[in-house]
């Protein structure tokens, strides 16, 4: 599939995850079998891009990243709510 990139697909069998991005030096996707004989042509395509769209953003280096990187309780996006700021009580 050309999706502008210059992306290898590789085809797994046995227990695969169905459809996977794996890797973060040269990102790969990994398509089980049961996948390619359950998905239409076209569903198979759109979910080949949305993979690529993975790829293409660097998700799997930002998962490694903030794996490992420590974030303070007040610090992480979860904790802000709003536009207001919290303090600490006490």
């Amino acid at each position: 599939m050309d999706a502008g990139s210059r992306t290898v697909t590789f085809r797994a069998q046995r227990e695969a995850p169905p459809l996977t991005l794996v890797g973060v030096r040269k990102p790969r996707v990994l398509v089980s079998e049961s996948t390619v004989a359950l998905l239409s042509p076209e569903e198979l395509q759109i979910a080949l891009k949305h993979e690529i769209a993975h790829m293409q953003s660097c998700d799997n280096l930002k998962k490694l990243i903030f794996r490992f990187l420590p974030l303070s309780r007040y610090g992480h996006p979860r904790n802000r709510v709003g536009t207001g700021r919290r303090t600490r009580s006490g």
